[in-house]
């Protein structure tokens, strides 16, 4: 999450366009994504002569279940959830840091 910002990817942990953990740990909100057979595709591709492939075919929704920070596991959700979002808040300010002084946007 931080080497995102950091490489000027990003200005935040939270708009990685992608799958992400900050949202979930923070907010409670499921983690889903998909894993891509790129091997399958490329072989409708290739193999069958397929120009045109919806990756959608090709894709496995899966759930990533996040488990607590075994240090802070005693502490109630809502704070164990603020601590979480201090942590964050930190990578985005450090990782602003350096771009921001050399006039850099992501």
């Amino acid at each position: 999450m931080g080497a995102d910002i950091k490489e000027n990817l990003v200005d935040r942990a939270a708009d990685w366009p992608v799958v992400h953990s900050a949202t979930a740990l923070i907010e409670g909100k499921a983690l889903v994504g998909h894993w891509y057979d790129c091997s399958k595709e490329h072989a409708a591709r290739r193999l069958r002569g397929e120009e045109e492939v919806d990756p959608m075919r090709f894709a496995t929704e899966e759930h990533v279940v996040l488990s607590l920070l075994p240090c802070w596991e005693h502490l109630p959700l809502a704070e164990y959830r603020k601590r979480v979002a201090a942590l964050v808040a930190t990578i985005d300010e450090e990782g602003l840091c350096e771009p921001l002084r050399e006039g850099a946007r992501p």
